[in-house]
């Protein structure tokens, strides 16, 4: 019975070890990303950055803290995009965009025609900086 416990046990371990390695590769690129692009190594300092939200029509009201912190970091966007549809198919109803939004620093709406869900954040604003010529801006 020994002999067959060791032999489960010289196959299974090896077996793991080879599974769980492309996980530890992802994990590994994850970080160096992280490192590399948002830790503020020297490279990317002149890089523009965009700070991208979406919401719901029932939650616009409630940016107000949000954006105020997104202002006061070390290293604030160099824009707050705020991307909403002109309809929320979600609520079934209008966005109402409120008048203090539209008065706050940095801050820019874009309507977007289309809902796209939780990626309105990104769709539109990657297509319009696209569109601009701003492949390098750093998107977040």
């Amino acid at each position: 019975m020994f002999p067959l416990i060791c032999a489960v046990v010289v196959i299974l371990i090896p077996a793991c070890v080879i599974r769980l390695l492309p996980a530890r590769r992802k994990l590994r690129h994850q970080v160096r990303f992280i490192r590399e692009t948002l830790a503020g190594d020297g490279r990317f300092e002149n890089r523009r950055v965009i700070a991208s939200l979406s919401t719901l029509p029932n939650r616009i009201n409630n940016l107000k803290p949000t954006i105020r912190s997104l202002l006061r970091q070390t290293r604030p966007p160099d824009e707050i995009i705020l991307a909403v549809p002109e309809f929320s198919i979600r609520e079934e109803r209008p966005y109402i965009v409120p008048e203090y939004l539209l008065r706050l620093p940095r801050v820019r709406i874009l309507r977007s025609r289309r809902d796209w869900g939780p990626a309105t954040k990104f769709i539109p604003v990657i297509q319009q900086e696209l569109a601009a010529g701003g492949g390098n801006t750093l998107i977040m």
